[in-house]
């Protein structure tokens, strides 16, 4: 028969070890979620035998030991929940499916009613005798079993599947973690489903202290898997661990020395004032000597457990010296490879660097670069997957890689470190590490000098290529400039002769074109006035629609002439006494014809008085003509033309009102520009020249006036033009 002081010592070695791998993976800094889920799962395997070591020892308290019962079963049953979780993590991350966390959350709310509830699963505790003992209901407590028996399945089916696929992908250091974590995890449910499920259940209590010391050993295969996969500094916990206690101990025996020394050899046992000067020199002592004492074994555990180590601050300064002497990109990315490799002593360390064309330039440092095919499989994943990675990879970090996708191609390029160069978002390359040569992996330090230095350097890179290209373009800016102004001269002599011939071309027409017309016009008035006979009414019509096409023709050879006489300086501006209000009228009648046959409504409201003010004629019935042209040939049928002009005070204002299709307010203001016409004018007319209005302005302006102009689209425009009246000299 087994001792209970040996029951509760197994438990309690359980205990302090359980919480020692605790403590230690606290220390570390990096905060993966697989570590918290360890930590958490290893606190439940504390409070585990916590609970049963309570149950064992209590002899008089039934109601305390009843609620610490309830406590570790339902302690048991989140070890399951965490178990399963675990198993998504471990070796590679998987998504939990929504069913399964349904499924999780029901079975543990039932477990939790069933265990906590009074009259539930525990239906009594019983006190005395060899070994305290429970009463268990029997079909609730098979509702217990049949949840860990879930879990247990569900657990290894996953751990299995993560094994398979690591041999699969000949990934044998994670295979032979997964294989510990399989076997540590089937001896401690194996045993603890003995103990503490299946003996309980026949009613023997004898043995559940046996369960605890079996999860030890799944606590400590996980801690030597997420060793494996880096997940935490070891050497850091043991350093800082090392020189806490050589501290401590430090710290007790000076304390034991001087109690000793100043008690017994100096004044003796019993004295009151010894025993105050005792403690005035010990609180002296520690205030005086605990920063240095302290200081000495930090330094003494970190050359102990980093002999081989570097000084961080050191490498970074150095890398800063680099990114601010060199501007020359090679020099810069060689220089701070060299620095990293000098840290670290990589097998080699290569940067891939991209710019601004997607060219790649390849650096390399280190005894072992890597192969052509390595190579090659490196610059794939810089050219095509950086924006899908994470901005550093561990390739020993199965969570990170599971979740990409791309560690087989990580993987094959023997890839240990993948740090990216990003730069506000823009990915400008990447570096790849080795393994360490002395056979250790990445330490959060060496991703601390990593991360840094990878962020200056990406600053530094994105500098250099900004200077190359500046120094490039200093280079050639010159002999393009020449070249360029040379190719614009030539263009230049080029387009001011087809200029002048075109204009030549134009005023040439125009002249050669206005002389038979001038003759069509005149035999067609001679016939409309009946000298060469009398005309019926239908011929009437049709010849004074030739008459009236005959005159715009006229017209517009004139815009033409005048047209190519601003372009070639020779439009001038002939001033003579002139009645506006007659030569409005002339224009009028001239394209009433033109009206009818469009079916607008074409009115004019002039003034009454007579009066003769200062203006070249001719040009004047160019701009009034071109104006009446655009209003009745851009009017719809039925629509209405309104011609006005006023006297004022100081000016003549002359205005055509039309309701036709208006302009958009999009194209209003190149619409004086020559050659220019509005898109909707364009489909309402195709044959327009775009010169008319050109000319008008130029007229206007050339008289010192201005033009008026207003329209909505879709609504109607209004033009017109505002001209100074001059008063023709008379002599008294």
């Amino acid at each position: 028969m087994i001792s209970a002081a040996f029951e509760q010592i197994i438990l309690i070695v359980t205990i302090v070890a359980q919480i020692s791998l605790i403590l230690l993976l606290l220390s570390s800094r990096r905060h993966a979620l697989v570590r918290w889920v360890i930590i958490a799962l290893a606190t439940l395997c504390v409070i585990w035998p916590a609970g049963l070591l309570l149950f064992i020892t209590q002899t008089s308290d039934l109601a305390f030991t009843t609620a610490v019962v309830k406590v570790y079963y339902l302690d048991g049953a989140m070890i399951g929940v965490l178990l399963v979780i675990l198993a998504h993590l471990l070796p590679y991350r998987r998504k939990i499916a929504l069913k399964l966390k349904a499924l999780l959350a029901l079975v543990v709310g039932v477990i939790a009613v069933i265990t906590l509830l009074p009259n539930g699963m525990i239906e009594s505790v019983n006190l005395g005798g060899d070994h305290n003992s429970v009463t268990l209901n029997t079909p609730l407590y098979f509702v217990y079993v049949a949840f860990f028996g879930l879990v247990i399945a569900i657990t290894m089916t996953l751990f299995m599947l993560g094994y398979r696929k690591a041999i699969r992908d000949k990934q044998h250091k994670i295979a032979a973690q997964t294989r510990t974590m399989i076997a540590g995890l089937a001896v401690a449910l194996g045993f603890g489903f003995w103990f503490n499920i299946l003996l309980p259940f026949w009613g023997d209590y004898g043995y559940v202290w046996a369960g605890p010391p079996f999860t030890l050993l799944f606590v400590v295969a996980m801690f030597y898997a997420i060793i494996g996969q880096g997940l935490f500094d070891l050497r850091a916990a043991l350093a800082r661990s090392t020189a806490y206690l050589l501290l401590l101990a430090t710290m007790v025996a000076s304390y034991a020395i001087i109690v000793f020394t100043v008690t017994n050899v100096f004044f003796g046992h019993n004295n009151q004032r010894a025993t105050l000067l005792t403690y005035v020199l010990l609180a002296l002592f520690f205030t005086i000597t605990y920063p240095p004492i302290k200081k000495f074994f930090d330094q003494l555990t970190y050359k102990l457990f980093y002999r081989d180590d570097y000084d961080i601050k050191e490498s970074l300064a150095d890398i800063t010296e680099v990114t601010s002497e060199e501007l020359q990109l090679e020099k810069l990315v060689r220089r701070s490879l060299d620095v990293l490799h000098e840290s670290l002593a990589p097998s080699y360390i290569s940067a891939y660097i991209v710019d601004d064309e997607g060219k790649i330039r390849h650096y390399t440092s280190g005894p072992q670069p890597p192969t052509p095919h390595q190579r090659k499989l490196q610059l794939e994943v810089v050219g095509t997957l950086l924006d899908r990675l994470p901005r550093v990879i561990d390739a020993h970090d199965s969570q990170v890689l599971s979740e990409t996708g791309a560690q087989q191609r990580i993987r094959k390029a023997d890839v240990s470190m993948l740090l990216q160069f990003v730069v506000q978002r823009e990915h400008i390359g990447a570096l790849f590490l080795g393994d360490k040569q002395n056979g250790t992996q990445y330490n959060e330090k060496d991703l601390q000098l990593l991360t840094t230095a990878t962020d200056e350097l990406a600053l530094a890179i994105l500098n250099s290529q900004r200077f190359e290209e500046i120094q490039h373009f200093n280079d050639t800016l010159q002999s393009r400039v020449d070249s360029a102004t040379k190719r614009l001269r030539r263009s230049n002599q080029e387009l001011k002769k087809l200029d002048k011939a075109k204009d030549e071309f134009v005023s040439l027409a125009s002249h050669q074109l206005r002389t038979p017309l001038t003759s069509i016009k005149g035999y067609l008035s001679m016939v409309l006035e009946g000298d060469t006979g009398k005309i019926n009414t239908q011929q009437r019509q049709v010849l004074e629609q030739a008459f009236a096409s005959s005159e715009r023709m006229v017209h517009l050879i004139g815009d033409f002439l005048s047209v190519s006489r601003l372009q070639t300086n020779k439009f001038t501006i002939e001033l003579s006494p002139t009645d506006l209000n007659r030569v409005i009228e002339q224009m009028v009648a001239s394209v009433h014809p033109i009206a009818a046959e469009r079916k607008v409504k074409l009115s004019f409201d002039g003034v009454v008085s007579k009066r003769h003010i200062l203006l070249d004629s001719a040009k004047i019935q160019q701009v009034v003509m071109n104006y009446l042209d655009n209003a009745i040939y851009y009017s719809r049928p039925g629509g209405k033309v309104t011609v006005t002009l006023d006297y004022l005070d100081k000016e003549a204002v002359f205005k055509v009102n039309d309701d036709g299709i208006g302009i958009p307010k999009e194209e209003q203001e190149a619409l004086f520009t020559k050659f220019y016409r509005a898109q909707n004018a364009r489909k309402k007319r195709p044959d327009g020249t775009g010169v008319g209005l050109y000319l008008v302005k130029k007229i206007v302006t050339s008289h010192g006036g201005s033009v008026i102009f207003t329209s909505k689209e879709g609504k109607g425009s209004t033009f017109g033009f505002r001209i100074p009246i001059k008063e023709p000299y008379k002599d008294s």
